[in-house]
């Protein structure tokens, strides 16, 4: 287990370095150089995961190497990650990458922070182990100026410097020592996630390295997510809709009926297709009613007003009218 050491580049006004170098070096340490000698072994992470390689190509088209591992590259290898190739042969294909995608078996890589074409290496013979997590030495500040990385606890000295020219004199940290129990160590060797039932989980538990992925759960049709149907507050789940859901005045019908009322001397009415319960049509038909020969639909033949009906015309429905 790597032990975890932070720093941060700044200048003399307190203004974060972005881009600055750092280069760790082990005991005794040589600065004369940037970077010094000789240089550690980093890491951006705790662990390191180990794999096969069981093929390599160099592209003329892109300058980069597409490496074929053994079994599924680890969780932590993915775009922008660092992994480092040793015992390859040509060695060309040793040292410190820069993954440019992953997929299945195969990632591709580049120069580490640079991204600069990779001369061929030749043909691969064969050999090769990878360390995910490697981190490249030196490395750069991020926009924060800070910077950090995994390392064996032991003795070490740290090394500051720009190739830009903004540090004038190198900043070397001599004697660093870095201990087990240092930031990022502990205890700690599995850590699980788990999440109410309307979730999944997948990758858990994690012990190394990995990615929690949660996902929706599947649900019977026609529920909703809603609190309890009824009591007192509680934690929501999916279930059906009860007619409290509801506000004041909407409600579940359940059965639709219908009658016609029409004036029983004149007409006929015949309603079908009702009560409707589920899907249907209500249909109402209307008719006349028989009447005798030469009547009339007319009001009263004398007196107050009243409900017209079907009778016989009397001189006073006829105007101008004169009888002797």
């Amino acid at each position: 287990m790597s032990t975890r050491y932070d720093g941060r580049v700044q200048d003399i006004l307190g203004n974060a370095l972005q881009g600055a170098s750092i280069a760790v070096l082990t005991q005794p340490a040589v600065t004369t150089t940037q970077p010094g000698s000789p240089l550690a072994t980093l890491f951006s992470a705790a662990v390191s995961n180990a794999n096969s390689i069981s093929a390599a190509v160099w592209s003329a088209t892109t300058q980069q190497i597409t490496f074929t591992f053994g079994s599924t590259p680890s969780s932590d290898l993915v775009a922008g990650s660092y992994f480092s190739v040793t015992g390859a042969t040509p060695v060309g294909y040793n040292g410190f990458w820069q993954v440019v995608s992953v997929s299945g078996l195969n990632v591709i890589v580049t120069t580490p922070f640079t991204l600069a074409p990779i001369a061929n290496p030749g043909t691969f013979v064969g050999g090769g182990i990878t360390a995910s997590s490697a981190l490249p030495n030196p490395f750069f500040s991020d926009a924060l100026g800070n910077f950090f990385f995994y390392i064996t606890p032991g003795t070490y000295t740290v090394q500051i410097y720009d190739t830009v020219g903004r540090i004038q004199t190198p900043l070397i940290l001599a004697d660093q020592t870095i201990v087990a129990g240092g930031a990022g160590s502990g205890t700690v060797t599995s850590v699980a996630l788990t999440m109410p039932v309307e979730f999944t989980v997948a990758g858990s538990p994690i012990i190394g390295a990995g990615t929690f992925t949660v996902g929706k759960a599947t649900e019977p049709a026609n529920q909703v997510y809603a609190g309890p149907s009824s009591g007192a507050p509680g934690a929501p789940a999916f279930r059906s809709l009860v007619p409290a859901d509801f506000p004041a005045g909407v409600g579940t019908v359940t059965s639709v009926g219908h009658t016609l009322t029409v004036p029983a001397s004149i007409m006929g009415a015949v309603v079908t297709g009702q009560p409707v319960t589920t899907t249907g049509v209500i249909a109402d038909t209307i008719s006349l009613v028989n009447q005798n020969a030469n009547t009339v639909w007319a009001g009263p033949s004398s007196g107050a007003a009243a409900a017209p009906a079907f009778r016989s015309l009397v001189a006073q429905d006829l105007p101008f009218t004169t009888t002797s």
